[in-house]
């Protein structure tokens, strides 16, 4: 008896539209999702010109090489003041095969932070237009990295928080 009057109670819930005035509140998440998409609307992207220009630099790192083995992401650099700095692209690459890792190339909107927690290979870094160079900060699996490629990478984004905050103020 007491399955049927909860059964009861949601068919009349939902048969009456209640349902939709209980719609859960929106999450933190999906609060910074929908700033983010209105936000990145509005912002510069490298151009492609650029970008194959960025790519003809990577194929020559050692980790990277043939880049139709990678999915690839481009951006310019935000500073944490939400600031563009169209001097440093940053870029994500991911290996193919990998769990939900699509080939091709995308120039987007500066890179929200991500927590990833696939099993895949990706290299991170950027291409700085001011020193006309690639750095890589991080190439390898996301799982298994040894201590040296996490120090190696604390010490790259350490290095680049340094460069942004350099040039913020010229940067806007």
């Amino acid at each position: 008896m007491r399955m049927r009057s909860v059964f009861y109670l949601a068919c009349a819930l939902a048969a009456c539209g209640n349902s939709a005035s209980t719609k859960a509140p929106r999450t933190e998440q999906q609060r910074v999702e929908t700033w983010y998409h209105e936000w990145a609307a509005k912002q510069a992207r490298p151009s492609p010109q650029l970008v194959d220009h960025i790519e003809a630099l990577l194929v020559r790192e050692r980790c990277i090489g043939d880049l139709n083995r990678w999915s690839r992401s481009y951006a310019y650099s935000m500073l944490p003041e939400r600031i563009v700095d169209t001097s440093i692209v940053q870029f994500h690459l991911e290996m193919l095969g990998g769990e939900g890792v699509k080939p091709g190339r995308q120039i987007t909107a500066p890179f929200l932070p991500n927590l990833d927690d696939r099993r895949i290979k990706v290299a991170d870094g950027d291409y700085d237009l001011k020193d006309k160079r690639v750095r890589v900060g991080f190439c390898g699996n996301t799982f298994g990295a040894s201590r040296t490629d996490a120090d190696k990478a604390r010490r790259y984004w350490a290095e680049l928080e340094r460069r942004r905050a350099a040039r913020g103020s010229k940067s806007r």
